[in-house]
């Protein structure tokens, strides 16, 4: 059931950031980038994993090696978000020059 609200929800709401971000002026221009690589992956995050959604590889590969990848997933989105941002504050700070 959960599965079915975030594949609907998702889409939706991506859409209406987007919106947000061609018509609006300012931190709102950002609002579908932040939405898709900081909000989603937060979201996800808190919510509990279902084991159904794991194939046998993936239960396997958690078993044996104990890691959650739910924090292996937010270190690298948060790593991508870090280096996204450096790029584009400094392609403003070069364009300001």
């Amino acid at each position: 059931m959960i599965s079915a609200i975030k594949f609907t929800v998702a889409p939706l709401s991506l859409a209406f950031f987007a919106y947000l971000s061609f018509t609006q002026r300012g931190v709102l221009t950002y609002s579908a980038f932040l939405y898709a690589y900081a909000m989603i992956p937060l979201i996800e995050f808190f919510l509990i994993n279902d084991e159904r959604n794991f194939s046998e590889f993936e239960e396997s590969l958690a078993k044996k090696y104990c890691i959650r990848f739910d924090t292996l997933h937010l270190r690298r989105t948060s790593l991508g978000l870090i280096m996204r941002f450096s790029f584009l504050f400094a392609r403003r700070i070069a364009s300001n020059i």
